[in-house]
């Protein structure tokens, strides 16, 4: 099942506040500290869209809070855990790290064992709202993505059940976006987006995603750390560019529409024709 899912074992020392991919090592706790103050921000101007919790999840809430300082000291001492007097302890331990927050709880019912979203702390959306999916399962929550409840659905349900307290694992997702945005909650309107625009426009987006259920309440915590990078940093790897526009072109037309390719591709590709001409020619 781990390998159906593409999850792969994760040590703890690699659960949170990984360094952003993109960065270069000297760069990374820097990198860190900033998306930690960008967090911040966010969740004083958007506390509606980025925090919500359900009265059930309040126990769940004060074990993983507990889970994430005691990792947090363990591995990243130099974050120097803060506690926010007055907050809601997801809150306050989501605002030390650089990772989003899902709890997911098991809730009973005449079809078996679900599992139910019913607290998020999500500062970096990608184009969908923690409001929309709150007290809702996996299978509604996963409904809007082609095919996969279909391929997967009974999968993920069987694996989290049969997942082992805190063991860890852990996948990475990636997707295109026509802006520089964390906080991500709808698409921009792109329609007048050309290959003149890739340059400054156009980011890979990277989400590492881990998976682990509490000890104590058996709650399921997804955490997702979030980074972008300009296409642009890929200017001169012809074999990156071609790989990236032959996974796209792979996908269906229902995974296309679910991700937006339809409104950039045909810049992005002229984009990347551009660059192989042009590396044609210095070589």
């Amino acid at each position: 099942q781990p390998l159906t899912l593409g999850l792969r074992p994760c040590a703890e020392a690699n659960w949170l506040c990984l360094p952003d991919p993109f960065c270069a090592p000297d760069d990374a706790a820097a990198r860190i500290s900033s998306d930690i103050a960008l967090r911040r921000e966010l969740f004083t101007a958007h506390r509606q869209e980025i925090f919500q919790h359900a009265t059930a999840a309040e126990n769940a809430i004060t074990e993983l809070s507990g889970v994430i300082e005691e990792n947090l000291s363990s591995y990243h001492p130099a974050l120097n855990f803060q506690r926010f007097e007055g907050e809601n302890q997801l809150v306050s331990a989501a605002l030390n790290i650089v990772d989003d927050i899902l709890l997911l709880a098991p809730a009973s019912d005449a079809k078996g064992e679900r599992w139910v979203l019913k607290a998020g702390f999500l500062a970096f959306p990608a184009h969908w709202s923690l409001a929309d999916k709150m007290d809702r399962p996996i299978e509604t929550i996963h409904a809007p993505v082609p095919g996969l409840n279909d391929r997967l659905g009974n999968h993920i349900g069987r694996f989290f059940d049969a997942m082992v307290t805190n063991t860890i694992t852990k996948r990475r997702n990636w997707t295109i976006q026509i802006d520089n945005r964390l906080f991500a909650l709808n698409r921009h309107d792109i329609s007048g987006l050309s290959q003149n625009d890739i340059d400054t426009r156009c980011f890979v987006r990277v989400e590492d995603q881990r998976l682990r259920k509490l000890a104590g309440t058996g709650w399921i915590v997804f955490t997702i750390r979030t980074s972008l990078a300009p296409i642009a940093k890929w200017r001169n790897d012809m074999t990156a560019l071609t790989e990236l526009k032959d996974a796209l072109s792979g996908l269906s037309e229902e995974m296309q529409a679910y991700r937006g390719v339809a409104a950039y591709r045909r810049p992005l590709f002229d984009w990347i024709d551009r660059q192989t001409a042009a590396t044609k020619l210095s070589n």
